[in-house]
């Protein structure tokens, strides 16, 4: 199965079940951070609750996803929100042209994304999103760490590469990437 498949199969199978409509905290944190920011692009959008959050909150939001099945969950269930656009879309490929203004300060946000991927589609990511990006704009990263690899988790299913902190920092540096802000804990992923 290869990973388009298998992301595919878990949205089929549990995302139209759970419809946990609450935007995580992270995403709350990140709306308070982009006052002068019009648009998001979320990648690994998932189930589109954030999305949809920051939508409500005025966003003009591109949702991406390499699951074709959860983008068409996303556009039945959120048909409603016209700021907000789902496409789907490989990261360690080449983005396509998703309608975005690259003249407008925008945020990139990948919630829980970076570590359903293996090193070099990370580093692919964090190439796409230097393309996308101008020195004005902001990417949000909320990311597993090796330091959470026996906890328990609500969603088990499906895979997860336990990052390093100082690897992702120096994949971010080969991007010229810079961090302002980072944290590390326990409780930030309530739901």
């Amino acid at each position: 199965m290869n990973e388009q498949e298998y992301w595919n199969k878990f949205y089929s199978d549990n995302v139209s079940e759970k419809k946990l409509t609450v935007p995580s905290q992270f995403a709350a944190f990140v709306l308070g951070e982009t006052h002068a920011i019009d648009s998001i692009v979320e990648f690994g959008c998932g189930n589109g609750r954030d999305s949809a959050f920051f939508a409500r909150h005025g966003k003009t939001v591109f949702a991406l996803d390499l699951s074709s099945d959860g983008i068409a969950i996303n556009q039945e269930t959120y048909a409603h929100v016209s700021n907000l656009k789902f496409h789907s879309c490989d990261v360690t490929a080449d983005i396509p042209d998703i309608g975005l203004n690259h003249n407008e300060p925008k945020a990139i946000y990948a919630r829980f994304f970076i570590h359903a991927l293996q090193t070099d589609g990370i580093a692919k990511f964090f190439d796409n999103c230097v393309k996308l990006m101008s020195p004005r704009d902001k990417l949000f990263l909320e990311y597993r760490t090796v330091e959470d690899t026996d906890r328990a988790k609500t969603t088990s299913l499906h895979y997860r590469n336990f990052l390093r902190v100082k690897e992702v920092e120096q994949l971010l540096n080969a991007c010229q990437l810079k961090t302002l802000y980072f944290t590390q804990g326990i409780g930030y992923a309530k739901w």
